[in-house]
């Protein structure tokens, strides 16, 4: 059964999320299994053809030979920990097998994970693997309604699926990636700004600010709950069929960051 939840971001907006399931997570944890030991094959191969040839002479081969055995230990401890640890910080709560899967880790709160979250929810990963074959982490994320496991409890972080956009309102939400704020004005109508509160401007500029921290379709669906009260407050007509709302809040943003300035240097 599908779970959903929903999250009020810092700009008071409703996201919901699908949750990813257990038949997906296990296929993305099967992906990244199947990198980890191809990467410590790539490590332990070499030497052990190295000792097989007898390129070492025979005096040192029982202390390189544990050194082998050290090398074994520690490269697996890294892949086991390091691995999960590395991407789901340096990758925005994906590691390859998430991606694959279109899986991604994200906060309670729905803003990305950092550092701490991910060395949290992986460093438990041991508890959640025993017995054996991730017997703990299964039955946790089967009786959660949020399908968390311990590590995803301890570091407050949900998985959810990588959806394409809603239509929900006025038009459908178009993903954009990014994009130069001062081309986000060109052909956009951005209506009477004097008609925004000091909250409207403190709003739009943290969408500026987390938007490429964000998944593109988490930032259309903030852009889209953003934008409607706001064309309301500025008596914008709210356009029919699919519509770039991010391009109308970077707008909103641009003008108002130009009149600041003008302001500035008039005084």
């Amino acid at each position: 059964m599908t779970r959903q939840v929903t999250i009020v971001t810092p700009e008071n907006a409703e996201i919901s999320y699908t949750l990813a399931g257990i038949g997906s997570r296990m296929l993305a944890g099967i992906i990244d299994t199947l990198i980890q030991l191809a990467t410590l094959l790539l490590i332990i191969v070499p030497l052990q053809i190295l000792a097989v040839r007898g390129i070492f002479s025979r005096g040192i081969t029982s202390v390189l030979s544990g050194w082998l055995e050290a090398v074994v230990v520690i490269a697996s401890l890294l892949l086991f920990w390091g691995y999960y640890i590395w991407f789901e910080t340096a990758r925005n709560g994906q590691t390859p097998g998430k991606k694959k899967m279109r899986l991604r880790v994200v906060r309670d709160n729905g803003q990305p994970i950092d550092f701490s979250c991910a060395a949290i929810r992986n460093l438990l990963r041991v508890i959640d693997f025993s017995p054996i074959l991730y017997t703990v982490g299964l039955i946790t994320m089967f009786v959660s309604p949020a399908n968390k496991r311990l590590g995803d409890y301890a570091a407050e972080t949900i998985v959810v699926k990588e959806n394409a956009e809603s239509g929900i309102g006025f038009g459908n939400p178009v993903p954009v990636g990014g994009g130069d704020s001062e081309i986000a004005t060109q052909g956009v109508e951005v209506g009477d700004l004097t008609a925004l509160s000091k909250e409207d401007y403190e709003a739009v500029k943290r969408f500026i600010e987390r938007k490429s921290e964000l998944p593109p379709a988490t930032v259309a669906e903030l852009a889209h709950r953003m934008a409607l009260p706001i064309m309301a407050k500025m008596d914008v007509e709210r356009p029919n069929g699919e519509y770039d709302y991010v391009r109308f809040i970077e707008a909103i943003y641009t003008t108002l960051e130009q009149e600041k300035k003008i302001r500035g240097n008039q005084s």
